[in-house]
């Protein structure tokens, strides 16, 4: 595997940050998680995105859907952003392994659509729909020449439903 899912990879300055080329890429509809120094966000993308991401603040931020992902990432404030494209429509099935998480969200305090408490009476946001109680994530995996597996790389595919045993 030779990184055949990056599609698209550069810097953005956090000056130019939403008008980067690399946001034409998403669509409504989408969902997104961005972690800054002083909140978390994760929400459906739309029209409140702009309000909802300040670039000054914004550590990292991934954009996802079920073939897609935009992974924004910075070390410290001030810096410029980093960001990869990843795209599945060229990956062999071989070279990526999916696993489901349960989310960290009690159910029994909780109604969809709204704050989701969470271990340590924290709560957050979450854009679940239809009792949604994990998250699916794809690992990218890449093989030696003896045939070992290593992941490389990962990516927010979407949220799910998994049922509790």
């Amino acid at each position: 595997m030779n990184s055949e899912y990056i599609t698209d990879k550069g810097t953005i300055d956090e000056s130019g940050f939403f008008t980067a080329d690399v946001f034409h890429v998403l669509v409504d509809g989408e969902n997104y998680m961005a972690l800054h120094t002083d909140q978390f966000v994760a929400q459906k993308y739309d029209d409140h995105f702009k309000e909802n991401v300040n670039p000054e603040t914004l550590l990292s931020l991934r954009l996802f859907s079920k073939t897609k992902e935009l992974f924004v990432n910075r070390n410290d404030l001030g810096k410029p952003f980093t960001y990869r494209l990843a795209c599945d429509e060229a990956v062999p099935e071989e070279n990526f392994l999916d696993e489901i998480q349960f989310l960290d969200i009690d159910g029994k305090r909780s109604k969809e659509g709204e704050y989701y408490p969470i271990t340590g009476n924290k709560a957050y946001k979450l854009p679940l729909q239809n009792g949604e109680n994990a998250i699916k994530i794809r690992n990218y995996i890449k093989y030696s020449e003896t045939g070992r597996a290593e992941v490389v790389d990962f990516r927010i595919v979407g949220f799910c439903k998994k049922e509790v045993r």
